[in-house]
């Protein structure tokens, strides 16, 4: 195994955990983990996950003030079972003044 294969492998080991947690476990509270094994690489699958991102807050900072001046939308499909009409995605629409 090559050096620069040795933080990624450490990496997925511990289930694709952060630098900082890494840093955690090999100052005391882990054994075995390789002073090497803690650099800074770009994981395709953090990023497509976007785990290198915090956490979307509980409450949203701004709401919009007015009915249909924010309107939130998502497509999910295909499903496994078609709707009555032959549908297979469907789409949602959220209003942003008026959701809870």
């Amino acid at each position: 195994m090559a050096v620069q294969d040795v933080p990624d492998l450490w990496h997925r080991r511990l289930g694709h955990l952060r630098r900082g947690s890494m840093k955690l476990l090999q100052d005391g509270q882990g054994t075995g983990i390789p002073s090497d094994a803690i650099t800074k690489t770009d994981c395709v699958t953090c990023l497509k996950g976007k785990q290198c991102r915090l956490p979307f807050p509980k409450s949203a900072t701004k709401r919009s003030k007015e009915v249909l001046e924010l309107v939130h939308s998502d497509i999910c499909g295909p499903m496994q079972v078609a709707s009555v009409g032959g549908a297979r995605y469907f789409l949602s629409f959220i209003d942003d003044f008026s959701r809870k």
